[in-house]
């Protein structure tokens, strides 16, 4: 691992400084709420859902000027985002209000493909640009990658088994909508708070690696794992509409979040905390819904992107890596994913 410059952060959910703007909306939020509660009529729904989730994440950390040995470079590994997952639901309607409650997992290990693990070395001519949004050139770069230029001099490829979970809840308010009427539409405000984690395990690794007397390449068994928690907050916007039994809604979400991981490669004995992590993203997508009187069927097309970064703290080593792991920490690493995902619910009224 190498030393790398600092990018600013797009977004920080835990800054101190609250605007007055986000008090007085979240006032009204829970006047709304208080609102709802008086006669409105209380709608209770329970369900299950399965999803097929597509995409990929990388991790990212290295710089184009020489660190205290005098190397320039990094590393990148890459992790496929693609596996199936189920999992319940419920919720809670009242007038203007809709509350959510899900737990979505993987169940057991998944065999999701190929792991790419590049060791490169950077120079001048090299480029390390912010992904997501920048708020320096008002630029959005909906990409996972923010290193380019680099000449790689070791490259491994492995197979990857996978297990994730997240749980959570979603909040939905319709200010402008008719506590009459069966079912809330229109624009509401909506918001979320979800917990998830993962792990990557890698194995019958395939390796290229330059060495003074030429290069190696080979099979060398186990590779590494990578565990990632990450708690992400989701505010924004969306509408609803009706087309017949039928409505269609639309939303577009703001993310912020926090992250820690540990990144452990088992050939070289070393491990690297990822500590502090903070980011933003974003969620968008369709959502069809066919309801009934007692039950439901949905169908969710989700885009996720998530960028955030955060500190490398490498210990352990083997020989003169122990050395380099003492010097190295507080290192700077990015963590991005993109995905998309479609699901499937079906529900029943309570």
């Amino acid at each position: 691992m190498t030393a790398s410059r600092n990018f600013p952060l797009t977004a920080n959910l835990f800054s101190a400084r609250r605007r007055p703007g986000l008090q007085r909306r979240w006032v009204l939020v829970a006047f709304l709420c208080a609102q709802s509660g008086l006669g409105a009529e209380v709608t209770l729904t329970t369900g299950v859902s399965a999803g097929q989730n597509s995409g990929h994440q990388v991790l990212e950390t290295g710089g184009r000027f020489p660190d205290l040995s005098g190397f320039a470079g990094g590393s990148r590994l890459t992790y496929p985002r693609t596996f199936r997952y189920g999992g319940l639901r419920l919720g809670l309607a009242t007038g203007p209000l809709e509350l959510g409650l899900h737990y979505l997992t993987t169940g057991w290990w998944h065999d999701v493909g190929q792991a790419r693990n590049e060791d490169f070395t950077l120079d001048l001519t090299s480029t390390q640009r912010q992904n997501g949004f920048d708020p320096h050139t008002y630029a959005y770069r909906d990409t996972a990658y923010t290193i380019s230029g680099g000449r790689n001099f070791a490259d491994a490829k492995g197979e990857t088994r996978f297990r994730w979970y997240r749980t959570g809840l979603s909040l939905r308010v319709f200010p402008w909508t008719d506590e009459t009427e069966a079912r809330a539409h229109g624009w509401f405000l909506a918001g979320g708070l979800d917990y998830s984690h993962y792990k990557y395990r890698v194995s019958d690794v395939q390796q290229y690696f330059e060495l003074s007397g030429g290069p190696f390449f080979g099979p060398i068994g186990i590779g590494n794992s990578f565990s990632n928690d990450e708690l992400l907050l989701s505010y924004g916007v969306g509408h609803r509409a009706f087309l017949g039994p039928l409505f269609l809604e639309l939303r577009f979400l703001l993310l912020s979040g926090w992250n820690e991981g540990r990144d452990h490669h088992v050939q070289r004995a070393i491990n690297f905390h990822i500590r502090d992590g903070l980011g933003s993203g974003l969620v968008t997508g369709p959502r069809l819904v066919y309801a009934e009187e007692s039950w439901e069927l949905s169908l969710d097309l989700e885009f996720r992107r998530y960028f955030s970064i955060a500190r490398l703290d490498p210990d352990g080593g083997i020989g003169q890596e122990i050395l380099r792991t003492t010097f190295s920490s507080g290192q700077t690493v990015w963590l991005s994913t993109k995905e998309t995902s479609v699901e499937l619910a079906a529900s029943v009224r309570l």
